[in-house]
């Protein structure tokens, strides 16, 4: 019989992974395993199943406060999936845009939009290949002259700084 089995425990109430607790008057079935001992796979289907039909019952039968505790319990796994994923996602898009607007920085600002990057400002002139005038290189920012060696002296250093402090 599978209620003699020592390595079963009664509790007085089934305990949910958010530590609330569903109802005071059934029991649940937990197996416990010591150091170095197996995991008895036909017990812990067998087991599952018994919770199962358990909550499959309570669910029928409960309030609407239960039902929201045994559907959180049993779409918890999803929903921590989705918030993975969904934050994995807003972090690479953060990345993905710092990145093209970090390595356009050192080259110049957009006029328009600070926030902007070269291809975001001058979208218009990628198209036609005619000259940007929203993009400013850090030498006209400065106003220096635009075909000096002193302008090509300017975005250099102004290149090297911005590369070393990223």
């Amino acid at each position: 019989n599978q209620l003699d089995d020592p390595s079963i425990e009664f509790f007085p109430e089934i305990q949910f992974a958010s530590g609330s607790i569903i109802n005071g008057k059934k029991e649940a079935f937990v197996s416990q395993y010591s150091n170095f001992q197996t995991i008895d796979w036909l017990k812990e289907k067998s087991l599952s199943r018994l919770r199962s039909l358990y909550y499959s019952d309570l669910f029928k039968y409960s309030n609407l406060f239960i039902k929201l505790k045994i559907l959180f319990e049993r779409y918890s796994l999803i929903i921590l999936l989705f918030l993975i994923g969904g934050v994995g996602a807003l972090t690479a898009l953060i990345v993905s845009l710092g990145v093209n607007f970090l390595s356009d920085l050192k080259e110049g600002i957009c006029r328009t939009n600070i926030l902007y990057n070269r291809h975001d400002c001058c979208w218009q002139s990628t198209y036609d290949q005619s000259k940007c005038e929203s993009w400013n290189t850090w030498s006209e920012v400065i106003k220096y002259s635009q075909n000096s060696n002193s302008s090509f002296v300017i975005d250099f250093i102004m290149y090297t700084i911005i590369s070393v402090i990223m």
